[in-house]
């Protein structure tokens, strides 16, 4: 009886052991790996022809995933133009670099730690003293940049650099 009793709590245990390390496993892998935005998305996400917002593509995707930007998106009315996640880590793919577009009027913000890649960052106004692109915000951003990043002063007059801080910059 003692035997039985013992081989049926052995079995419990280790069936509850299980069903936790189920748990626990899926609660890491919460969100998407890829999901796919634009600045008029009205999609879910999960396909290049059914993008969604920024803001919902960074509550859906995962810790370490990839958002796709289809098209252009960005704030011209403003001086500078934030993009990431406090929370999570980003990494922004474009779809091709030459139409996957993120516009400022003068300067970019990344926030939180950010990759960049196969994309365009536009400054939107051609009289802008400065294309300034910050690697460490005001949200301690660490950001990667890759090699398929195209910076791009809207007509002349500009200098393009990209700033150590947001408390100064280097050319």
């Amino acid at each position: 009886m003692k035997k039985r009793l013992l081989s049926i709590f052995l079995a419990v245990a280790v069936t509850l052991s299980a069903y936790s390390t189920i748990i626990i496993a899926s609660a890491e892998q919460v969100g998407e790996d890829v999901v796919y935005f634009s600045a008029d998305g009205t999609g879910d996400g999960k396909t290049v022809d059914t993008p969604t917002t920024l803001e919902d593509a960074i509550a859906k995707v995962k810790n370490g995933g990839t958002l796709r930007l289809k098209g252009t998106i960005g704030d011209v009315t403003k001086t500078r133009y934030s993009i990431g996640s406090k929370d999570k880590e980003i990494n922004i793919l474009g779809i091709d670099k030459n139409t996957s577009v993120i516009e400022s009027k003068a300067a970019f913000a990344p926030v939180g730690k950010i990759f960049f890649d196969n994309l365009t960052f536009k400054s939107t106004v051609p009289t802008s003293d400065v294309f300034l692109f910050m690697l460490k915000g005001t949200e301690n951003s660490e950001v990667t940049i890759g090699e398929d990043v195209v910076f791009d002063i809207a007509g002349t007059g500009g200098d393009q650099c990209i700033a150590p801080d947001s408390d100064g910059y280097t050319k």
